[in-house]
């Protein structure tokens, strides 16, 4: 989750990836509130080269990007934990 808020029932669950969808299981859905939900929405749809990342990849590394710029981090650290976040899925 990206900001600190207890999710409640108000709030939504933001699809990691469509893959079970109707079949979900609990690593699929993320809980958020409205703003985080389309924060991360806004990041992925910002350009092609995130539409062009799996749609998990582009989740895991979209919540990075904004939990690092919600905390602070200078680009290069952003960078850095972005490359993190790719050397995961090789």
């Amino acid at each position: 989750k990206l900001c600190n808020e207890e999710w409640s029932l108000k709030d939504d669950l933001h699809h990691v990836d469509y893959a079970r969808l109707g079949h979900e299981e609990h690593d699929d859905l993320w809980p958020s509130c409205r703003a985080c939900h389309d924060a991360l929405h806004e990041r992925m749809e910002s350009s092609k080269s995130w539409r062009k990342l799996p749609r998990r990849l582009a989740n895991e590394l979209a919540l990075n990007t904004l939990r690092a710029e919600r905390d602070g981090s200078s680009a290069a650290a952003r960078r850095r934990r972005a490359v993190e976040g790719l050397k995961f899925y090789r």
